[in-house]
């Protein structure tokens, strides 16, 4: 009897401690990805952003211009996805894709059948 006691709580103690430990490893990690997440996110999308610039200005310094314009009309369909992805709520990223839907519409772009039907179903644009 007194060994089953003593098992139950040894039992009880373990179970306690390792619930405390899995919380503080839980707050640890969700810190982690809350608090150092976004930065991280933003770093990588800085890196990138910046590293096109530099492809685009070397590009118009060899006065291929014409290969600058392809590239950026290239992710156009890509933003759309993007944008789609995310769910377009704010008024900015709907007015981001009328842009996109105009300019495509105005230099016959030709886009994947999937971002054209999400293109052509966007809500009123915004004033």
């Amino acid at each position: 009897m007194l060994a089953e006691i003593y098992f139950m709580r040894s039992t009880i103690v373990v179970a306690l401690v390792s619930s405390l430990v899995g919380a503080v490893a839980g707050a640890g990690v969700s810190w982690i990805v809350i608090a150092k997440g976004p930065t991280a996110v933003l770093q990588n999308l800085s890196v990138s952003v910046v590293g096109e610039h530099l492809v685009h200005a070397k590009l118009l310094r060899k006065n291929n211009p014409e290969q600058v314009l392809t590239m950026l009309e290239s992710t156009l369909p890509t933003s759309v996805k993007w944008f789609d992805a995310l769910g377009y709520k704010r008024p900015g990223d709907v007015q981001v894709l009328w842009q996109i839907r105009e300019y495509k519409e105005k230099y016959a772009l030709t886009f994947p059948e999937e971002e054209t039907k999400l293109l052509a179903s966007l809500p009123p644009r915004p004033e």
